[in-house]
């Protein structure tokens, strides 16, 4: 094992081990004032200086390799992903702009639509005539000579838009992949 030889510089006042000299103690103010956050990270810089110019190895604490290596690891898994999107949005260039009737739909279209929402190249989204779906609602749930007629056509108007229709879109699809 190896013995610590610990010797007290008498002129500089530094603790000297194994013929290092221990800069630290030199950044530890003897009195009990505070120093300013400023005058600790000056300290600090020093000791980084002093360091370097002996020829010391500068040990950077565990937390700054970590967050470095994890930093590292975000942007490599950021760039792949950055490629896989543009991977996928070619594959689905056809889709962008895509639009047509929900019986007319073949099968693999349909399936290639939702690969493309699940990688989040794509957004597939139903257009429903509201006016013609509102019609035929009231048509069959407010009798003609009702007497809140407006009313009821009111409460349908509002049901279809903050419940049947966002509810509507999503069942659809669901059945068209099944």
């Amino acid at each position: 094992s190896e013995e610590v030889v610990e010797e007290i510089d008498i002129e500089n006042g530094n603790t000297v081990e194994n013929g290092i000299e221990n800069p630290v103690e030199d950044a530890v103010p003897d009195s009990q004032e505070e120093n300013s956050s400023q005058e600790v990270t000056e300290l600090f810089q020093q000791l980084k200086e002093e360091q370097a110019e002996k020829g010391l190895p500068v040990v950077k604490s565990q937390n700054n390799l970590k967050k470095k290596k994890k930093a590292e690891a975000k942007k490599k898994l950021d760039e792949t992903r950055q490629r896989q999107r543009e991977h996928f949005e070619r594959q689905f260039t056809e889709y962008f702009n895509f639009s047509s009737k929900l019986r007319g739909i073949p099968a693999h279209r349909i399936l290639a639509f939702s690969r493309g929402e699940k990688h989040k190249v794509i957004q597939v989204a139903l257009n429903i005539d509201e006016a013609k779906v509102l019609e035929t609602i009231k048509e069959i749930c407010v009798p003609v000579d009702h007497p809140h007629a407006d009313f009821l056509t009111g409460c349908l108007q509002d049901a279809l838009h903050r419940v049947v229709l966002p509810a509507l879109s999503p069942q659809c699809l669901a059945q068209l992949n099944q």
